[in-house]
């Protein structure tokens, strides 16, 4: 028969596994949720700044679904009770950056996300022809970001480049501009 501090030193030390094991599958869990991120900027108004709203729960990437409880919290739906639900939602349309214009959907819509798409969407109210700072979003989701310096060091170097380039020749035509 084994001596009871090897027993309890052995006890000790599954628990100590175990719990590295669960703060492990926590971490790893907080990561995959982190990557599972949709940000859907929503104009309901004219005039008005969006609704920005970013879900976590409810899909898996990359297939995003605009079901009755995403679009209720984007207030796309009218809250009145006297009103049959498919009519409390108003007629909606979504930004598709391949078509590069609005088109309009149904609650239940899935959207395939792309890398080029940044887990961002965009979505008004049919009624809606001024989006506020549309552009200034769409440009932000659009322009090119910093290459991975870590994985693409070409890329990087590029990248680096242009903008040092560009910010010389910003200068450049400022002191001809001056003088």
């Amino acid at each position: 028969q084994m001596p009871a501090i090897f027993t309890q030193q052995n006890a000790r030390e599954e628990g100590m596994n175990e719990e590295r094991c669960q703060r492990e599958l926590e971490r790893l869990q907080a990561a995959a949720r982190e990557k599972n991120t949709v940000v859907v900027y929503a104009w309901t108004q004219n005039g008005v700044e969006p609704i920005i709203y970013e879900f976590q729960d409810g899909f898996k990437l990359p297939s995003f679904y605009f079901t009755l409880s995403v679009l209720q919290k984007l207030c796309m739906t009218s809250e009145d009770p006297d009103i049959p639900t498919p009519a409390r939602i108003a007629p909606i349309q979504r930004y598709n950056r391949a078509l590069d214009t609005w088109t309009q959907f149904d609650v239940g819509h899935m959207v395939t996300l792309h890398e080029r798409n940044a887990g961002i969407l965009f979505v008004r109210d049919a009624r809606v022809r001024e989006c506020v700072d549309f552009d200034r979003h769409l440009h932000r989701l659009t322009r090119p970001v910093s290459a991975n310096l870590m994985t693409d060091l070409t890329s990087e170097r590029k990248y680096v480049r242009a903008a040092s380039l560009a910010r010389c020749s910003t200068r450049a035509s400022a002191e001809l501009v001056f003088s």
